[in-house]
């Protein structure tokens, strides 16, 4: 038996408690207020009264942040939980009232960008609609005017919409037509009443808050928690140390005289590790869902149950809600928060950029001038690739270039999808030198009748021998597209099992030879396949033997990479859906879950420019008679806010400071350049 004696023991005793000593060391340098008591929002409660701004982050989901002792202990830097950091902007004026906050932020454009400013219980960070509102005062309805934006309308007046009347009764109305953002008063949430500016440029790393509390102003106890201005929303673009600072142009101003009372400024300083990427995509066979069009995240839970390790996401610019285009940032919010439902449950996406990504675009695609479209395509396509190609590394590129789609012909001449298929491939592969992502044809449309490969031919033979394919694969070593993306509509109505294994077979084996024949090696990712169950179709019972016969061919074809059934749920009379639309599951259902689980897989926008609700009186403005127009004036119309004063910062000269007074400053602030416009 090993013993020692005490001897022995004191050493090890002794580099023991050097060790602990060490490490405790280490824990408090890292994390110097481990043992100070908290206030609100994460910050440790000051020594005594102070007027600060502060950043922290919101560290709610702290568990998947820190998942590990090292990191707990901060030996280790957190590994976010997805690709998001939020942080809190923390504002304190214990010392006296104050009621203007100037918040002026720096941060790293090339580690972090700014995904929304959020200051409201229900807002995104989505910009107010810029649409201009008719309105009429309650008390006068004789009395009408036109407003910037719906959010500009004061409280009390009534809004006309369409022929129906609105009576305001918040100055910030929240709904389907506003939504708070930028130059409007009253998010709820922030303790700011009136919003001067919300701007960030992730360009050049900026960030502007600016907002104001009418008289008399807001003052915190040292006792009470820190108010919360605004929680800024970042996406981590790469690993790095992410520091988020305070320029020196940061004020908060006090009520009482509106001098610049700002003492303390923290910034955020953290090192962080980007979310575990998934694995690689490689040749094996996978199993995959289209799960329909997607705005939300409420598919994510069923396609995971499911067992599908791919899901198709279809890019849709949203114009029955206005979006203007794939750099709106509703549709980047969209995006981004059902990428990273997805990759949190380790699904893999393969992205559609199509007709519908092109709503936004001035004249969309047309089919009569398919030649009008490659450079709004080839400028879609880097958009949607630039932002989402973190997470997302496969991109279909035209759904269905073939079909008919009511005509008479292909809706895209195989000339031009071979041409689109070149230019994107040149700016990505290329020009971008994204070689971590895979560009797919777009999916072919096949059936009982056509098995596309004439097609397929027509594009390869032109991109080969009209255009510059044989260049693009001199440069990449492959033709412009890195698979080929495939729809099989065969046997419908069908329940003979034969028939269906014969003709996917042949489908299959048509494009196989013209890959073969024309680009070796490459896989057939099918994006679409099934049968429904609407009436003339297939039982339930047939559409669940179909879906197992069809993965039982499809993967034993050496050839396909993908296969994906179409689609979740009941959406029209055929009945695709593997859900009825009531929510009840079919038989294919259970039969999808037994095909998945036996196969092995690889799994800004600058504020708005607002025009005045009324004219501004000459000369107005200078409310501390300094001979300039700044900040400061407005400290000093919130001060004398409801109150009936003239001249100064009575900018419409009706003797009562109000919101029109507001609206008229954060123009004149515009003008004179102190914020953007």
């Amino acid at each position: 038996m090993f013993t020692i004696n005490q001897r022995g023991i004191a050493p090890i005793l002794i580099i023991f408690t050097l060790l602990v000593g060490l490490i405790g060391g280490l824990i408090l340098i890292k994390n110097p207020v481990i043992f100070q008591p908290k206030a609100g929002g994460g910050l440790p409660q000051p020594a005594g009264p102070e007027t600060s701004f502060t950043l922290v982050q919101d560290i709610s989901d702290a568990k998947s942040i820190c998942n590990d002792i090292l990191c707990r202990l901060g030996l280790s830097e957190p590994r976010l939980s997805s690709q998001q950091i939020r942080v809190n902007l923390l504002v304190r004026s214990d010392v006296a009232a104050a009621n203007l906050f100037s918040a002026k932020l720096q941060f790293p454009a090339d580690l972090i960008e700014v995904e929304s400013i959020q200051t409201g219980d229900n807002e995104e960070g989505r910009i107010c609609a810029q649409v201009i509102t008719q309105a009429c005062s309650s008390t006068d309805p004789q009395i009408c005017k036109d407003f910037p934006t719906p959010c500009d309308v004061p409280e009390g007046w009534i809004r006309v919409q369409g022929g129906r009347s609105e009576q305001v009764t918040d100055p910030n109305v929240k709904d389907s037509e506003g939504i708070n953002r930028s130059n409007s008063a009253l998010d709820t949430g922030s303790f700011i009443k009136n919003w001067v500016e919300k701007y960030f440029d992730n360009k050049t790393g900026e960030i502007s808050l600016i907002g104001g509390v009418p008289n008399p102003g807001v003052q915190t106890e040292i006792s009470q928690p820190s108010l919360v201005m605004a929680t800024i929303v970042f996406r981590l673009k790469k690993e790095g140390n992410v520091k988020i600072s305070f320029d020196e142009n940061s004020t908060i101003y006090s009520n009482l005289d509106n001098l610049n009372i700002l003492t303390v400024k923290r910034d955020l300083d953290v090192k962080y590790k980007p979310l575990s990427s998934l694995p690689p995509v490689d040749d094996g066979f996978v199993v995959g869902l289209e799960a329909g069009a997607q705005f939300d995240t409420s598919k994510v839970q069923l396609v995971k149950e499911s067992g599908a390790s791919w899901v198709r996401l279809n890019f849709i610019v949203r114009d029955d809600q206005e979006w203007s285009g794939v750099n709106d940032q509703r549709f980047i919010d969209t995006y981004n928060q059902i990428i990273d439902a997805y990759q949190k449950e380790g699904i893999q996406i393969i992205g559609l950029i199509g007709a519908e990504s092109a709503k936004g675009s001035p004249g969309g695609y047309d089919r009569n001038k398919p030649q009008d479209f490659t450079q709004k395509y080839v400028e879609i396509a880097d958009a949607i690739i630039s932002r989402f190609g973190d997470r997302v590394k496969v991109y279909e590129l035209f759904n269905e270039p073939n079909d008919w789609a009511g005509g008479n012909n292909a809706q895209v001449p195989a000339r031009y999808f071979a041409e689109y298929l070149e230019k994107i491939y040149q700016k990505i592969k290329i020009e971008k030198g994204r070689s971590d992502i895979l560009l797919i044809s777009g999916p072919l449309f096949s059936f009982d009748l056509t098995t596309a490969a004439d097609y397929l031919t027509e594009t390869y033979n032109i991109g080969i021998n009209q255009l510059n394919w044989q260049t693009i694969k001199d440069q990449t070593g492959s033709y412009p597209l890195d698979g080929i993306g495939y729809h099989i509509y065969v046997s419908q109505g069908m329940g003979d099992q034969s028939q269906v294994e014969s003709k996917l077979k042949e489908n299959i084996n048509s494009i196989k030879s013209i890959i073969d024949q024309k680009d070796p090696g490459k896989k057939i990712w099918i994006t679409e396949f099934g049968w429904g169950t609407g009436e003339g179709r297939v039982s339930e019972e047939v559409q669940a033997a179909n879906l197992e016969k069809a993965y039982q061919v499809l993967k034993d074809s050496s050839v396909v990479k993908l296969a994906m059934w179409f689609t979740l749920f009941d959406f029209d009379t055929v009945e695709w859906g593997l859900i009825r639309g009531n929510g009840v599951k079919k038989k294919a259902w259970f039969s999808f879950q037994k095909v998945s689980g036996e196969t092995t897989t690889t799994a800004g926008l600058p504020p708005s420019t607002l025009s005045s609700p009324g004219p501004r009186a000459e000369g107005k403005g200078d409310g501390n008679n300094d001979g300039k127009i700044d900040l400061q004036d407005m400290s000093v119309l919130l001060s004398k806010f409801n109150t009936k004063i003239k001249g100064g910062v009575d900018l419409n000269g009706d003797e009562v400071i109000n919101s029109f007074d507001f609206s008229l400053m954060i123009n004149l602030l515009k003008e004179k350049k102190v914020i953007k416009g």
